[in-house]
């Protein structure tokens, strides 16, 4: 995946500053416009999903995914139910 990123041109791979082992990886300046562009695009599908559940169901969707993704062992960022629930979906 990383490759083709390159490729593209979204994506630049440096050496880490500090673990010579391992490589940095940022987002080129095409890649944060495309970033951009996904997120402008995506906006009105996360309108439509922020407003479709109430704070409860969120909280418990939200639990539900931090299970399965802990499952898989993909790390996932815990955060408070309460504090995801009650903050609007926007870009920061």
């Amino acid at each position: 995946m990383l490759v083709l990123l390159e490729k593209k041109g979204m994506i630049i791979r440096r050496q880490h500053p500090k673990d010579l082992r391992a490589k940095a990886v940022s987002l080129s300046a095409a890649g944060r416009k495309k970033a951009k562009q996904a997120w402008s695009v995506s906006q009105p599908i996360r309108n439509q999903m922020n407003g479709s559940l109430e704070r409860e169901q969120a909280s418990m969707l939200i639990e539900c995914l931090n299970t399965l993704a802990n499952s898989l062992g993909v790390a996932s960022q815990q955060t408070s139910n309460c504090e995801v629930a009650k903050r609007p979906i926007t870009q920061d």
